[in-house]
Order: C-alpha cells, then sequence, then structure tokens
C-alpha cells in the first residue's frame, strides 16, 4: 500500500466512522418509505488525473429505503471532463451505483450516515475521430460515502456528503467528490411494499 493510499485510507475512516457516543434513531420497519434525493456534485481534489482533465459541476439522483439495521440506495451521478490537452479526448463520466448505510442521529434534526457503495462507472469520451467501439468505457468502481442530513420536518431533508471514489482502471482513477442536495421522503406504495417483502 502507497503512502497516499494510507493516507486517503486513514482520512475516510476518520470521514466515515461516527463517534461511539452517536446511537442508532429507531429504526423504520424495512421498504416503509422511501427517500429521492436530488444534488449537485463537485470533485475537488487534485492528482495526476486532473493534470489531463478538469472537472465540471455534476449532478445527482438517488432513492434510498430503509433495510432492516441500515439504508440501501441506488442512484447515478454524472460528472464532465475538459481535456486540458489535444492529446487525450474530454469525456463524461456516469457513475451507477448501489450501496448501503447506516443512519444515526446525533441530534434531534441531524443524521449522519456513513456507507459504501459499488458501481459501474461509464465514460463516454467527446473525440468524433474515435471509432465508435473506442468512444465507450466502463469499470468497476466502489465508494465510501459520509452524508448528513438536516431534517426540514417530517418529509424533506437538506444533504451534505464526502464521496471518496476509486474507479478500477489502470491506472487506477481516484476522486474526492463533495456533494450538496434536498431529498423529500414518501410512504412506499403497498404494491412496491409487497413486491419487495
Amino acid at each position: 500500500m502507497s503512502v497516499r493510499t494510507a493516507r486517503a485510507a486513514a482520512a475516510a475512516a476518520l470521514v466515515l466512522l461516527p463517534p461511539a457516543s452517536l446511537g442508532a434513531q429507531q429504526r423504520p420497519a424495512p421498504f416503509e418509505s422511501i427517500t429521492l434525493g436530488l444534488s449537485v456534485i463537485r470533485n475537488v481534489d487534485r492528482n495526476s488525473f486532473h493534470a489531463q482533465w478538469s472537472p465540471r459541476t455534476g449532478v445527482g439522483v438517488r432513492a434510498g429505503m430503509p433495510f432492516y439495521a441500515g439504508v440501501a440506495e441506488a442512484g447515478v451521478e454524472q460528472l464532465e471532463f475538459r481535456s486540458h490537452t489535444p492529446s487525450v479526448p474530454g469525456f463524461t463520466g456516469r457513475y451507477y451505483f448501489v450501496g448501503w448505510g447506516l443512519e444515526l442521529a446525533p441530534a434531534s434534526r441531524l443524521v449522519v450516515s456513513p456507507g459504501v457503495r459499488v458501481g459501474n462507472y461509464a465514460m463516454r469520451f467527446d473525440d468524433p475521430a474515435l471509432p465508435e467501439g473506442r468512444r465507450r468505457e466502463s469499470e468497476i468502481a466502489l465508494e465510501l460515502v459520509s452524508r448528513a442530513h438536516w431534517l426540514a420536518g417530517a418529509r424533506w431533508r437538506a444533504t451534505i456528503s464526502g464521496h471518496y471514489r476509486v474507479v478500477l482502471t489502470e491506472p487506477r482513477i481516484r476522486h474526492l467528490n463533495l456533494t450538496a442536495g434536498v431529498a423529500r421522503t414518501f410512504r412506499t406504495p403497498a404494491w412496491l411494499r409487497d413486491f419487495l417483502d
């Protein structure tokens, strides 16, 4: 393990692991509700990847449902990367993911959610001169997530989060992304609960 990887892992652990004093809030029944969220995303780290590409602001959507000891989620995030050099094309990256995390309540209106995600990172390159078969690439990606929610009533919440993503390309793509957004919770329709139970 390199020094850089060890530092990133240690930083992620500090962000993701809540203090031991935090107690779990009262758990809803599995699949009882569904929370839909929309967020804006910024890639904030700078490494060798950024010598060739610079990020634009991205967007993400996610859906989460209580699932026994935690929350299961699925969603997609998209960011565009502009090329700095003529030797490489710019590209659009979409991360399709599923994940699981805890929800812990250190205060009445605050919920913190450490979690993990796994998914497919799909890249579409902008260069029209590339053959169609080489304009797309996809790789498995893993992500550590730390999210904080401020509860604005029973249904709405504002969220901020940090995501440390590793895309299993060669060489690896490592991104630290920050997001801010809103989410709304709905009662899961009976037909969907029946299907999931």
